[in-house]
């Protein structure tokens, strides 16, 4: 997989998301669905974050 685009992450912070939440959306339009445990290893965030920011 590839890495995310730091830039691509600024832009949706912009527009009010936070990170952890553009690094989500952006892994699953990468991915087209994934489990969470997928996109916690992939992402590299903790569990309660990445279920918060679902």
């Amino acid at each position: 997989m590839t890495e995310i685009p730091g830039d691509l992450v600024k832009s949706l912070t912009k527009l009010g998301l936070l990170e952890s939440e553009a690094k989500l959306y952006i892994a699953l339009a990468m991915m087209n669905s994934a489990e969470v445990k997928r996109l916690i290893n992939f992402l590299g965030l903790s569990k309660p974050n990445t279920y918060e920011s679902l």
